[in-house]
């Protein structure tokens, strides 16, 4: 079955009322955004809409992306549920016949409203709590050791799919498209679950009761570091995805960072070097949670940490999402509708407010009077930053990673032409600044390559032309940005013949642009991306305008002499009648 693009979900969930099959569904409501789209969230799978019915809050997932045997799964997975009454789980139901978009009806699953806020979130604002990371600890091992017992495995532990409450004793699981039960054992694995949180070594042959371990193990030990020692937060870049470690980590422990700095911690020093001979050994040997705590866990081979850092250098990056430059707009176009990481250098902050008077602030990574990717955030995910984005940001690194919006173009009438694709930010821990360093190392640049973090802009189309030629100096010596101009205008071809024919030169002024384009609602239509916009004429000053309004003025002097000819001619036969009857 070939589902729906993310644009055409978006155009049909408008109207809850003639999109949706279930009754109480199409009954609810959507929030929007600040353009009046729907507000979503994207998954593996399926993009997540939050439907408001009364008193009641639904997460309904649709598919964007096939599955095998859907059905098959989710029934399974929901009868194992329901006889668990877990409150580690919510409950959700399968509906074959969901979502009618296009004439055309599709499945999706109607699920509970988690309460509380993402693993991610809860970190990013209690990593220097200790009290609360020591709740939250305490949670996830109870909750490994209730998944140990019944059998059965998430298959995807990771900061967004874990909700956090009650200041880290509340935890819930949701997403589970990837779980696994016991009658689902012949289906295979439908996901291998983020990078960031799984065994380098896990791949489709591998589905059983054990997914969960790695992740478990991994999420333990950097709690208890950050419980000890919160500045780690900062000094291994943890983001909304990434907790202490990294998929690379993972690949070459010896080389990494992460294990090195861990390792030399008081009281951690064993688990770390543990964890570090679990990476390296096979999927099968993974110890539970409870076994890699109380020491049961004996490594094959000791691994030395910290000795190959000099020798090998950093191995690949790797994302679960592919990493996009900025300045890239036809590639982020390609992507519209899927998660991606978007590494680019700031080109300019523009900071704004609604016409209802919400502030948000547009990351822009080219010139917005054009083609331009950015960074949107709207007013809550603004509130949520103890330090918002400003001028400052201005040439700076960063990384996000987010779901690609589809293309918001001006209005036909309006002067300004443009077209932007945009990341919407919802929480701080999405963005994440850098060096030019580990920037240019996460694009597939060789990580020697230095660059200076705070210099004036490189155009981020140019980065993108330097990526690709790969050339040492590339970014040795960053230059301004280009500001693209749009081509002359019909009084700008006029002047410049002027002056090519008179020795008097006059000067062109050019009239300046606003900082941010006008914030007006839209409606997400299909229409031909293609289609060139016309650049808005530029008002000229000086001899120009002199040659129209002498040429207007010329126009008018014609008329009144036309009218006073013809008026006098008709007042002299007037007289002349007058006095032959007289």
């Amino acid at each position: 079955m070939r589902y729906p693009s993310l644009e055409q979900y978006q155009v049909a969930l408008q109207s809850p009322r003639t999109a949706f099959i279930d009754a109480s569904l199409a009954s609810g409501s959507i929030p929007t955004n600040m353009l009046s789209l729907p507000e979503v969230i994207s998954g593996g799978f399926a993009l997540t809409y939050r439907v408001d019915v009364s008193s009641n809050r639904y997460a309904v997932r649709c598919f964007h992306k096939e599955s095998t045997a859907l059905e098959q799964r989710y029934t399974a997975i929901a009868k194992q549920l329901r006889s668990l009454a877990s409150p580690y789980f919510l409950t959700f139901e399968y509906q074959s016949q969901g979502v009618r978009v296009d004439g055309a009806v599709f499945p999706l699953v109607k699920m509970a409203w988690a309460s509380g806020e993402t693993l991610g979130e809860f970190l990013e604002a209690h990593h220097k709590d200790r009290q609360k990371l020591s709740n939250l600890q305490q949670a996830l091992r109870s909750l490994a050791t209730y998944l140990e017992q019944q059998g059965i495995a998430h298959g995807d532990i990771q900061t967004g799919n874990l909700m956090v409450s009650k200041d880290g004793r509340t935890i819930q699981l949701i997403d589970y498209d990837g779980m696994f039960v016991p009658e689902v054992t012949a289906l295979g694995s439908a996901e291998m679950g983020h990078l960031n949180f799984q065994h380098p070594k896990r791949d489709a042959r591998h589905f059983d009761s054990r997914l969960d371990r790695f992740s478990f193990i991994l999420l333990d030990l950097a709690l208890r570091a950050l419980q000890g020692h919160p500045q780690l937060w900062m000094a291994t870049q943890c983001e909304s995805d990434s907790i202490i470690f990294r998929a690379n980590d993972f690949v070459d422990p010896s080389s990494s960072r992460a294990f090195t700095q861990l390792s030399k911690l008081s009281g951690l020093d064993r688990d770390v070097k543990n964890f570090a001979a679990i990476c390296l050994g096979g999927y099968s040997e993974v110890p539970s949670l409870t076994e890699f705590i109380n020491g049961q866990y004996t490594p094959r081979t000791a691994v030395a940490l910290g000795t190959s850092t000099q020798a090998r250098g950093r191995a690949a990056y790797l994302s679960q999402y592919p990493v996009l430059a900025g300045g890239d707009y036809m590639l982020l176009k390609r992507h519209i509708g899927q998660m991606v990481e978007l590494v680019g250098r700031i080109i300019e902050v523009s900071e704004s407010r609604t016409r209802h008077g919400k502030p948000y602030v547009f990351i822009n990574f080219a010139d917005w009077r054009g083609q331009c990717v950015k960074l949107t955030i709207w007013s809550t995910a603004l509130s949520k930053f103890s330090s918002k984005p400003t001028k400052s940001w201005e040439g700076r690194w960063v990384s996000t990673k987010g779901l690609v919006d589809p293309i918001y173009r001006s209005k036909p009438s309006a002067r300004q032409k443009y077209e932007h694709i945009s990341i919407t930010i919802s929480a701080p821990n999405q963005i994440l600044l850098l060096d030019g360093e580990e920037a240019l190392y996460r694009l597939g640049r060789s990580s020697n390559a230095k660059v200076t973090p705070r210099v004036e802009a490189v155009n981020n189309s140019e980065l993108l032309s330097q990526l690709r030629e790969n050339t040492p100096s590339a970014v040795s010596s960053p230059a301004r940005p280009k500001t693209q101009q749009p081509p002359p205008s019909p009084n700008q071809q006029l002047l410049a013949k002027l002056k090519g024919q008179q020795a008097t030169q006059s000067p062109i002024t050019n009239r300046s642009a606003p900082a941010t384009p006008p914030l007006q609602p839209q409606r997400v239509q299909r229409t031909p991306t293609s289609t060139p916009a016309r650049p808005p004429a530029v008002p000229i000053q000086h001899r120009t305008p002199m040659i129209v309004q002498h040429t207007q003025v010329t126009g008018k002097k014609g008329r009144i002499r036309k009218w006073l000819y013809w008026g006098g001619g008709l007042l002299f036969l007037y007289w002349v009648l007058t006095a032959f009857h007289a």
